[in-house]
């Protein structure tokens, strides 16, 4: 990938090396060529977006996956619809599934749609961010996750319009709009069960009382 990246256009003996190592049996030849895809972006920008998709869809290696995720984020700006329905069949592929390290490679794919959201103006980006919210218990941990990752935005701006203020404005609308839904979800779970008795509801009244609850 070195001798790659001052090439645009790109040695064809080079660029057919890096297709073959991309298939390597070796997961962590593969990962090194998936954790440099945005070195290419611009020299073989059709095949980055393939070699994503394919990994996103094919790979079974969780860190692979993930990094694959890292590398969907540089690119993203080059076509961001696309990048958010990459990282959402993502999610579809993995949906109801418990196996170790899909949470992380499901958490980073949601938090790249959410990247898009505060990044950028994107219709899809919102919507997914509102279906977060409308079930603070089944997207607790996403929730929890978001609210540390996205304080530092709470900082950023210059009140002059810039979209540093507008990202800020997006920041602080998140922390409002997920403590209300929180809030809502806590009402919600408490009118249908006494709390008093908590230890005696159902599971999962439990779960998602505890999951919710975890907000700073």
């Amino acid at each position: 990938m070195a001798l790659a990246r001052p090439q645009n256009p790109l040695d064809p003996d080079v660029q057919a090396t890096i297709h073959e190592f991309a298939r390597d049996p070796v997961c962590d030849v593969r990962l090194q060529i998936v954790q440099n895809l945005h070195v290419l972006r611009d020299s073989d920008s059709a095949w980055v977006w393939a070699e994503i998709e394919h990994v996103l869809e094919h790979e079974y290696m969780r860190q692979v996956i993930d990094s694959a995720i890292q590398s969907l984020a540089q690119v993203a700006y080059l076509d961001v619809l696309r990048a958010i329905r990459i990282a959402k069949r993502v999610l579809d592929r993995y949906k109801g599934q418990q196996s170790p390290g899909i949470g992380q490679v499901c958490q980073s794919a949601a938090s790249h749609v959410m990247d898009i959201h505060f990044v950028f103006s994107n219709a899809e980006a919102d919507e997914f961010y509102a279906e977060q919210l409308a079930d603070p218990p089944l997207h607790a941990e996403n929730l929890h996750a978001w609210v540390a990752r996205y304080s530092d935005k709470l900082t950023i701006g210059d009140d002059t319009g810039s979209n540093q203020d507008r990202q800020r404005a997006k920041t602080i609308a998140f922390y409002r709009d997920t403590a209300d839904a929180v809030s809502d979800a806590i009402e919600r779970i408490y009118a249908e069960h006494e709390v008093a008795k908590s230890g005696e509801w159902p599971i999962g009244g439990r779960i998602a009382g505890a999951g919710i609850k975890r907000r700073p």
